[in-house]
């Protein structure tokens, strides 16, 4: 089984200098997160979580919840949910990136999947019960949409779905540009079970939550060098932590600490919020009867309805030299995202667009996850989390929790046991792998 490690000998390179995260509109919109210290000295602790997005604060939650003893640091760049937990679609459901690629040829392990996304959902709707965040937790009815190259491989998937007992419709022809007000798709599997939310408020939701429960967080606090010997030491700019276990919940920004190298490809997105729709326009673009629409692929669009009738719409980018997490020319990318929607949706180019902002998710060559000890027994990651990170991200970060607290559950060891993705190990395969995607 091939680990994602840190090369014995190869320096990280670090959190970047010149990367700069301007909130996008969902951070805006929330209620903002409290200010928290940054490291201005050397700490020691048991548990160092990297990362203050939704698995690290998940992680740092439970930790408190499932052993309080335990000293623990949350360790963030920038500010808590600053990276793509608060710039993502807010899409999400009992569902697993992965398991897709399974259920035509692997009936079992797809169970597996699905019923691993079920408690994944069910974990992250108590949490929102038992902390009383409101999210905006809507309906997301949701279609998977091809182009003719594609149209085949999804119909198979979305009867591969129905053998699994999940909802799922093909639509095609002049049904599908009916319902949805262009004739750009071949076709597309509609799925009723998933759901939307409000990242930027689940996001603030879930740092005030852990900071009750007292998990120290440090904000604006780059870690620039992981010395994973034993005990761990992480270097940030005003001081170090030394800790016993640590936890990589940094997902894109994982290679840039030595970690995960051509496992953990990041990948860039331009987003675009609209102004608020009226009912009529609503119903007049389709969006009442599909608020959620994904291409499938890694190169994709991706478009949704708010609560408020805003429509957000998500670009694939590519990826960026040496993993890096600034794009170029993001202007640039802003009006040639537009112009593709134009091309998608003749009605988006009389819609105003009141905001726009950068993102970074991170694929892996499978689609699985990389989940667990890194090589070493005290180093754990959870990332790459193929663009469906809202209920995997809590999940994961519940599940390292629990097996750093010694008691570790079943769905812990069946994420481990996964085959890792292989490693790209050239930045010439990184770029064909988002140029050629990895098909439906």
């Amino acid at each position: 089984m091939t680990r994602a490690r840190r090369a014995a000998g190869h320096a990280a390179l670090g959190a970047e200098r010149d990367e700069v995260r301007e909130p996008g509109f969902w951070a805006k919109d929330a209620p903002a997160v409290p200010a928290c210290p940054r490291i201005e000295t050397d700490l020691r602790v048991d548990v160092a979580i990297i990362g203050g997005g939704f698995t690290g604060l998940a992680c740092g939650y439970y930790l408190r919840r499932h052993a309080p003893g335990l000293r623990v640091a949350v360790v963030e760049a920038h500010r808590p949910g600053s990276g793509a937990s608060s710039r993502n679609s807010g899409l999400f459901g009992a569902y697993y990136a992965g398991w897709r690629r399974h259920m035509l040829i692997d009936a079992e392990l797809a169970r597996r999947f699905r019923d691993l996304g079920r408690r994944g959902y069910d974990r992250l709707m108590a949490f929102l019960a038992e902390e009383a965040i409101d999210c905006d937790v809507l309906p997301g009815d949701t279609l998977l949409l091809a182009d003719a190259g594609q149209a085949s491989a999804l119909r198979a998937q979305g009867e591969g779905w129905r053998a699994l007992g999940v909802a799922a419709e093909w639509l095609d022809g002049a049904a599908l540009a009916e319902q949805i007000r262009t004739e750009f798709y071949a076709g597309a599997c509609g799925l009723r079970t998933r759901w939307r939310l409000h990242p930027g408020k689940l996001m603030s939701g879930l740092a005030a939550a852990a900071l009750r429960a007292g998990v120290p967080i440090y904000e604006r606090s780059p870690v620039v060098d992981v010395d994973s010997t034993r005990p761990a030491r992480l270097t940030t700019r005003r001081g170090t932590v030394t800790a016993d276990r640590v936890v990589l919940a940094t997902n894109a920004y994982t290679p840039r600490l030595g970690f995960g190298r051509g496992s953990v490809i990041p990948v860039h997105h331009a987003v675009l919020l609209s102004r608020p729709l009226d009912e009529a326009e609503v119903a007049a673009y389709g969006l009442a009867a599909w608020p959620a629409r994904l291409e499938v692929g890694v190169r994709t669009h991706t478009m949704r309805l708010s609560k408020d009738g805003r429509v957000t719409m998500r670009e694939t980018l590519g990826y960026a030299a040496r993993n890096s997490s600034v794009w170029p020319d993001l202007d640039n990318a802003y009006e040639q995202s537009r112009a593709a929607y134009i091309v998608r949706y003749p009605w988006v180019r009389g819609l105003a667009i009141e905001d726009r902002w950068h993102c970074i998710s991170a694929h892996t060559e499978n689609g699985h996850v990389v989940f667990g000890p890194l090589g070493a027994d005290h180093i754990f990651a959870s990332v790459g989390y193929n663009g469906s990170g809202v209920v995997a991200g809590h999940y994961h970060g519940y599940l390292l929790a629990r097996h750093l607290a010694g008691d570790t559950p079943d769905d812990y060891r069946f994420l481990c046991d996964l085959p890792r993705p292989r490693p790209l190990r050239t930045e010439r395969e990184r770029r064909a792998y988002i140029e050629q995607g990895v098909g439906v």
